[in-house]
Order: C-alpha cells, then sequence, then structure tokens
C-alpha cells in the first residue's frame, strides 16, 4: 500500500466513536464518551484539534490536541497538548504519524496556537523530535512517600506499622499547627471561593507554566467526569493562600497540584504534611507527585520527608510556531514549572 492511499483529514463529529475503540484495540484504555467529550469538545479553553488517517474510508491513525492554554509571565497563551497519537500496527512506517503531525500542527497554527507540548513515552519522543521538530525541555522529576509495606507484612500488620509511622507526622504537624496559628487548612470536594487573586498572583511571578484560573481547576478537577479529587485548603483570614489537589487510586494517592501564592516553603510544607495525615490511615501504600521547576517542588517535598528521584519516565518537550522569543524561553528547562497534574493521565 503506498503512502498516497492513506487520507489525512480533520476530525468529523461521529469519529470519536472509532477514536474510542482504536485507543482500546492498541493501548488497552478504556474511554468512555462522556470523558472524550469533557477533554476535547467541552474544554473551558475550546475545542481540540484532531486529525485522522483513513484508508478505504476506514480509520487507520489518529493524532490530537487538546487545548491547554500557556501562562506566560501573567499572559495567556493559546497553546495545546498532543496527546491520544496512534497509528494501526498494520499501517506504521508509511510516514502516517508524520503526515498526521503536520497537518494537526498547521491547522492548529491557523487558529492561533503559538505552541504545543507533551508528555511523550520513548517510541513516540525520537519521531517528534526528528521529523516534527519538538525540543526536549527536561525529565518531571518523581517526589514519594511510603506510608505502607502492605506486601511485606500484610495488612493486620501494615495498619499497625501506619499507626506508629504516623507518630512523628502527627507530632510534625502539630509543631507546625503550633507555629502558624494564623492558618486554617479546609478540605473539600470544591474549589474555595476567593481564589482567583491568589491564581492570578502565581501566574505573574512564573515565567512559564500552565494557564490555571478557576473556570480552569473547576473543569480540571471538579468537573471530570470519571474520577474524584480532593481539595486541601490553606486559608489565611479566610483567603487561600495555598492549594494540594489529591486524588485516590486505592493503594497509592497522587498529588495532582501544589500551589501556593507566594511559593512560601513553610506554609506550603505545612500543608503538605497535613496531607500525609489526612491518608496516613487509609489503605494507601504511597503518596507521589511529578513535576518540575526552580526549586520550590523540592524545598517544600524534601522538608516534609519525602524521597526525591531527580527524573523520571514523564519527558516533558514540544515546540513553537513561528514566536522567536516564545521560543527562547520555551526550550530552558528553569523556566517551566510543571505538576503531574498538568498531564493528561492523571
Amino acid at each position: 500500500m503506498t503512502q498516497e492511499e492513506i487520507l489525512i483529514r480533520k476530525y468529523r463529529p461521529g469519529d470519536e466513536a472509532t477514536v474510542i475503540k482504536m485507543l482500546h484495540d492498541i493501548f488497552g484504555i478504556n474511554r468512555t464518551v462522556e470523558q472524550w467529550n469533557w477533554q476535547f469538545k467541552n474544554h473551558v479553553q475550546g475545542q481540540a484539534w484532531i486529525t485522522v488517517a483513513e484508508v478505504r474510508n476506514e480509520m487507520v491513525g489518529h493524532c490530537c490536541m487538546m487545548r491547554n492554554h500557556l501562562s506566560l509571565m501573567g499572559r495567556e497563551i493559546i497553546a495545546g497538548q498532543r496527546c491520544d497519537t496512534m497509528v494501526r500496527s498494520d499501517q506504521r512506517g508509511k510516514k502516517c504519524f508524520i503526515r498526521m503531525g503536520i497537518r494537526n500542527y498547521r491547522d492548529a497554527a491557523k487558529e492561533g496556537v503559538a505552541a504545543v507540548f507533551s508528555f511523550p513515552n520513548r517510541d513516540s519522543y525520537l519521531g517528534l523530535v526528528r521529523y516534527l521538530g519538538w525540543r526536549r525541555i527536561t525529565n518531571l522529576r518523581y517526589y514519594f512517600y511510603r506510608i505502607g509495606f502492605q506486601k511485606i507484612w500484610g495488612s493486620k500488620i501494615d495498619h499497625v506499622f501506619k499507626y506508629f509511622q504516623g507518630m512523628p507526622i502527627r507530632l510534625k504537624y502539630t509543631l507546625l499547627r503550633y507555629l502558624h496559628k494564623d492558618l486554617e487548612i479546609v478540605v473539600s470536594s470544591h474549589l474555595p471561593e476567593g481564589l482567583e487573586d491568589t491564581l492570578k498572583e502565581i501566574r505573574d511571578y512564573e515565567v512559564l507554566s500552565i494557564w490555571k484560573d478557576v473556570q480552569y481547576l473547576r473543569w480540571r478537577y471538579e468537573n471530570h467526569p470519571d474520577r474524584h479529587y480532593t481539595f486541601h485548603i490553606l486559608n489565611a483570614q479566610r483567603r487561600p493562600e495555598g492549594l494540594v489537589v489529591s486524588t485516590d487510586y486505592g493503594k497509592r494517592i497522587a498529588i495532582c497540584d501544589l500551589l501556593h501564592r507566594t511559593k512560601d516553603v513553610p506554609q506550603s510544607a505545612f500543608l503538605l504534611s497535613h496531607v500525609l495525615l489526612y491518608y496516613q490511615t487509609s489503605t494507601a501504600q504511597k503518596i507521589e507527585f511529578y513535576g518540575y521547576d526552580s526549586g520550590f517542588f523540592d524545598a517544600v517535598f524534601s522538608a516534609c520527608g519525602f524521597s526525591i528521584i531527580p527524573t523520571s519516565n514523564f519527558i516533558f518537550g514540544g515546540r513553537v510556531f513561528d514566536d522567536k522569543k516564545l521560543e527562547n524561553l520555551f526550550i530552558l528547562p528553569q523556566n517551566w514549572t510543571i505538576a503531574y497534574g498538568d498531564t493528561d493521565v492523571i
């Protein structure tokens, strides 16, 4: 079969049924129609840019850039996150991956997209760099705190172990609570009132990050069709100063976001120690986070006793379209603040 016989076109309504089936057949991903609509059609920032490949009217490939705007020192930049790119096994090696990417980027750039980024696996990373103009920025760091060893000694002993292991956490949290008498921590299933001013100050002081306003966070976490998130809110005089977003996977707790208005390390460590204590009596065995920034994450997580592995399988990279000033900032790791919840896997 020749390359010319592969048709590359834009998404058409109804394609999602075939895309969802392909995700299951190729990657083993069970995505619901509700989640697809939430992520690509009903995104608060707008609809995704989707490209498909066909052979004899049968879909054989898919390339998607979901909306994911960036913040450049407080200014919103139209951008997208590449995700769900796949080619059916019998069509690989025919440049279908490259042709879909070129068409997808061309269509998105026409609509004002300034950049695309993602966290590709090793297989797709080389193709993105060699053929689609991507640059590797960094690997996300891995932070984890083990709160159980159930596999070693069973659930009953592990329950006792977790109680005694939690004693230092409780003592530390008690001390930090004494030192921060003016602060209050609230746990909620909803974002707090008055968060926008805090988010604006964070955006203004970060160089490059995902654009996070209340509307985006509400879409990302509160309105997720398949997953529940918990908000741990740090208040000062009833105003939100900090926020940790977490989700429970049973044996592991994922910290999706760690935000603080002024990136105050002691206050953020107080909030994170609360999160440790909150999940200490759960069935979880580990609390984990992936992220990268100029040092705030390292300082807070190390202060709370997390182990830090300076690299992970999350490769972070991307490409800028025709904006040299943005590109000069884009490729420097130290300019970025990226958290686990900024990926499309959590």
